[in-house]
């Protein structure tokens, strides 16, 4: 199966290529109201930011009809595509596991351009097809705040998010006309997500060895590879080194994990290094 890139944003929002030859810059937004969305949407207008990651955890309301507001709020102040993240509490965000489900459904009604899924939750796999049923893109994600685990280990991680992403897939263009599915191969479907906590240098590596590993070997879908923390930021600064596809990057107040870098100055460190661009 051939490798297929995502691409985010419809007219009039600019379109961006996840998979394609340069990383993505992807700027999390995050606030308890829209007046405070509105400031943080501005500041992040105003940088090299490529996507959005609007962190619905960090709102107050979960009511559909407000958070559907929200979003249009967003949409007049950004014109760069916008993924919505519900994170748990099990994966180091706000949302209750009790609400999880109908955050991610309600946000995928109100026209997102993609939805963070997570792959431990109970309903993960309920949600992708629901998520696939509406044409948005999945964001199908792991986080571990607590280590890192082996080179083998997280390549049998890759692996099989990669095919339940795929799994589902097929499952939800078996009804789709083949005009539909053509469309959808060329915008693609989703993305794979692991972030893990290094103790040291070396598990640094082994999440960078395992994303490469994967990716010149079995990728089909788009990756990002995280280490988190201020030891894992070399993972955030060449993320085509080792193969991922998108790097996290925040405008002064608005960090949604530790060790994500300045967008100013990872835009800078890249016009001097071009070390978003893939090394070969």
């Amino acid at each position: 199966m051939e490798f297929q890139t995502v691409t985010l944003g419809t007219a009039p929002t600019r379109t961006v290529t996840v998979g394609a030859s340069r990383a993505a810059i992807i700027c999390p937004l995050q606030g308890p109201d829209n007046s405070t969305l509105v400031s943080s949407a501005r500041t992040i207008a105003a940088s090299p930011c490529d996507i959005v990651e609007w962190r619905v955890d960090t709102f107050a309301s979960t009511q559909e009809n407000v958070l559907r507001g929200a979003l249009q709020v967003l949409r007049r102040e950004l014109t760069v595509p916008l993924v919505a993240t519900a994170r748990s509490h099990s994966e180091g965000g706000g949302t209750a596991p009790e609400n999880y489900s109908t955050i991610v459904r309600a946000l995928i009604d109100a026209g997102v351009d993609a939805v963070d899924i997570e792959m431990s939750a109970p309903a993960a796999v309920d949600l992708i097809d629901y998520a696939l049923a509406r044409h948005t893109p999945v964001i199908l994600s792991s986080h571990d705040f607590v280590g890192t685990a082996g080179i083998e280990q997280l390549l049998d991680q890759f692996t099989r998010m990669q095919h339940t992403l795929r799994e589902r897939i097929t499952r939800a263009t078996q009804t789709k006309s083949a005009e539909t599915i053509a469309e959808w191969e060329s915008r693609g479907w989703g993305i794979v997500k692991i972030a893990t906590t290094p103790q040291n240098s070396m598990d640094v590596f082994k999440l960078m060895v395992a994303a490469r590993r994967f990716v010149d070997t079995v990728a089909t879908l788009p990756i990002i590879a995280i280490a988190m923390g201020r030891l894992g930021q070399v993972s955030r600064a060449y993320p085509q080194t080792l193969g991922s596809s998108a790097t996290f990057a925040s405008v002064p107040g608005e960090s949604s994990a530790p060790g994500q870098i300045s967008i100013d100055a990872l835009a800078r460190f890249d016009e001097s290094t071009h070390c978003l661009q893939a090394p070969f």
